[in-house]
């Protein structure tokens, strides 16, 4: 193997075109390059060198060449001649010269001669084409660089993955149990009478049962798990998927391995297929730092294996396997993180691991969190949906992360509290509106307290959602309710309705309610929009002959005037396509002042729009809001220098 160095190669001399490949660029039509091949030693040994000439600058007679490749049989490198300063390149001949992706870089070159075509298949021990031998051989080189290369870094994952334990003793059974805790399925076969027989998946035992639906969720009588029935006849086929994880020791640090999981149920329900694949391992060392590692396609070369990660798994609903954790994390960071009572509060229970291991570096008042047994806030807090929402978790005590006190805590330890629920408990404090644990949730998870606050001036909580609970239905479900209701009590207010009347207050129909009165604040904006528009229109009027006379003046045969009315204000707009007919409000208030340039033998065309706000002009826009004219600016020059000079800023108009 010849090994190529730059520093050696460097020192071959370099050769200049002859007269004779001056010709023969300047014979050839199609621009090409013209190659030169010859054998150059270096340190005893031969290498071929090829020189690669641009035909233009040949045809005008420099003799210097673009580049030159050194190739030995297993190697090759450019050397860029283009610059003054020594520069190296590792790309083909093919990357170098370019080309759309149909062309072959061969095709775009010509030997200058006979003799460099013999040295090439000479060296290369071929007959075939010189350049595309050299072409196949530079290919060959390039895998050979590419394999090398993937192989360090299969190597390099290899040796971290060497590291990983074998899976505990009943993995396999603990992800049926847990991880997979929401499969469980009592079938039956379908029959018109109360008591049928049916069989538990979870406990494998046949069993009887009173009155099953399809879907429904229930309790197995035998084992008391909770599960689903499914009438054998709807039940064909049914698959479940779920995600695991595990947390294992690897020398300073932990890995933790996440797993997909597939079950399935088809007419064989009673030994169910059973399957996971592990696909993301997260490596951390002893200061928390961590490298991820995916199962992928590695590098498209379709080997299946270890790889760098990429990010492409989501794994934020892995139920967490806890046999192992007091041993495996007590020499780590996360000792007393809480982590695994967290994840075993609830059977099945899935959550990003990945983000609690993070934040609880962060912030470990988690832990704190979590031995309070709020774990539905920690849940907010790890997704980093409640940090920010009135919750610090950089405080010293009690009230100062939550901003509840111990009578508050109480309830939300019964309620399992999460940060919507905390907002409520908060703001309800703030007025002393005695919530129940119920209503909590229900205006949690359904409304917004403080519109219940607002609310509360007219009627009672108890009210307010039962009511929101008697028009729900299949098609319109609380939430949507509570948005029309809404609507409705602010269309009452400003149709200045007597809400302290629970006849009103509380429609018996309401959307029919809510469509009528939405007609009418229609209507009495309408109006008032109106009255309004007539106001502004008589302002602008009585505004004309002064701003006339203040700001209206001839030069050049161009005229600066003032609108007479409003309906010339929205005519120019129209006419040049561009918004001042929307500025009649802010013109009529004094706000601003908009003039027309017109041409003085057509007086009625619009031409330009010009806007002056504090003595300044603001903008000056022609059609489909163009910018400013040159030819304008002698005339605006003249027009700020005699009108607008001793405006007084703030003055209006």
């Amino acid at each position: 193997m010849i090994t190529l160095k730059k520093r050696l190669l460097a020192k071959v001399p370099i050769q200049e075109a002859t007269d004779g490949y001056i010709s023969l660029a300047r014979r050839i039509k199609k621009e090409k390059y013209l190659v030169s091949a010859e054998i150059a030693e270096v340190e005893e040994k031969k290498i071929l060198l090829l020189y690669f000439y641009n035909q233009p600058e040949l045809k005008e007679g420099n003799t210097k060449a673009a580049f030159r490749v050194f190739l030995s049989i297993d190697d090759y490198i450019t050397q860029d001649l283009s610059t003054t300063t020594i520069k190296w390149r590792t790309g083909s001949i093919s990357s170098l010269i370019g080309g759309y992706y149909y062309m072959r870089w061969d095709e775009e070159c010509v030997l200058v001669d006979d003799k460099s075509s013999d040295t090439i298949k000479k060296f290369l021990n071929t007959k075939k084409d010189p350049l595309l031998k050299i072409d196949e051989l530079q290919q060959n080189i390039m895998a050979k660089r590419l394999d090398k290369k993937h192989q360090k870094i299969k190597d390099r994952i290899d040796k971290q993955m060497e590291k990983v334990p074998k899976l505990p003793w009943g993995f396999k059974r603990w992800i049926d149990n847990i991880a997979l805790f929401h499969s469980r399925y009592i079938y039956y076969q379908y029959k018109a009478r109360k008591k049928l027989d049916g069989y538990c998946t979870h406990c494998k035992s046949d069993v009887v049962i009173e009155s099953p639906r399809h879907n429904e969720k229930g309790i197995c009588p035998n084992c008391k798990s909770p599960i689903t029935y499914k009438a054998m006849g709807k039940s064909r086929k049914v698959e479940d998927t779920g995600q695991a994880a595990l947390i294992q020791k690897v020398d300073d640090g932990i890995v933790v391995r996440y797993f997909s999981i597939y079950k399935e149920y088809y007419d064989h329900y009673k030994e169910p297929y059973l399957s996971y694949i592990e696909l993301s391992r997260d490596f951390y060392d002893s200061k928390g730092k961590v490298k991820s590692y995916e199962w992928l396609n590695f590098k498209q070369t379709g080997q299946w294996r270890w790889c760098d990660g990429q990010g492409r798994f989501g794994f934020r609903g892995a139920v967490l396997y806890d046999k192992n954790l007091d041993e495996t994390l007590k020499e780590t960071m996360w000792k007393y993180s809480a982590i695994k009572e967290f994840a075993t509060h609830r059977e099945g229970f899935g959550f990003s691991i990945y983000s609690y291991l993070e934040n609880y570096k962060e912030y470990p008042s988690i832990e704190y969190l979590v031995k309070l047994r709020l774990y539905k806030l920690v849940d907010g807090i790890i997704t980093r949906w409640g940090i920010g929402r009135d919750i610090n978790l950089e405080g010293k005590s009690l009230k100062e992360v939550l901003g509840i006190n111990k009578n508050q805590l109480m309830i939300a330890q019964r309620i399992d509290a999460g940060v919507s629920e905390l907002h409520v408990i908060r703001e309800a404090e703030k007025v002393n509106l005695n919530l129940t644990e119920d209503q909590i949730l229900f205006i949690a998870e359904h409304l917004n307290i403080e519109r219940v606050i607002e609310m509360a001036k007219y009627t009672t909580v108890h009210k307010i959602i039962k009511y929101i609970k008697s028009h729900t239905s299949k098609d319109k479900k609380e939430d949507s309710v509570y948005r029309d209701w809404m609507d409705y009590i602010r269309f009452c207010d400003e149709l200045g309705y007597d809400l302290m009347n629970e006849f009103i207050l509380y429609p018996k129909n309401l959307m029919q309610e809510h469509d009528r009165l939405m007609e009418l604040v229609s209507a009495k904006r309408d109006k008032e929009r109106a009255k309004k528009l007539e106001i502004q229109k008589k302002k602008i009027e009585s505004m004309a002959k002064e701003l006339t006379y203040k700001y209206g003046m001839e030069y050049k045969g161009l005229v600066i005037m003032a609108p007479k009315d409003a309906t010339e204000i929205t005519k120019e707009g129209q006419v040049l396509h561009h918004c001042v007919g929307t500025y009649i409000g802010r013109i009529a208030d004094g706000e601003s002042v908009v003039l027309f340039i017109r041409n003085k033998k057509a007086l009625n065309d619009p031409y330009c729009t010009l806007e002056v706000i504090d003595g300044k002009i603001i903008q000056c826009r022609g059609k489909y809001n163009e910018d400013m004219r040159e030819e304008l600016k002698p005339l605006l020059n003249r027009f700020e220098n005699l009108k607008l000079s001793h405006d007084v800023k703030g003055e209006a108009v």
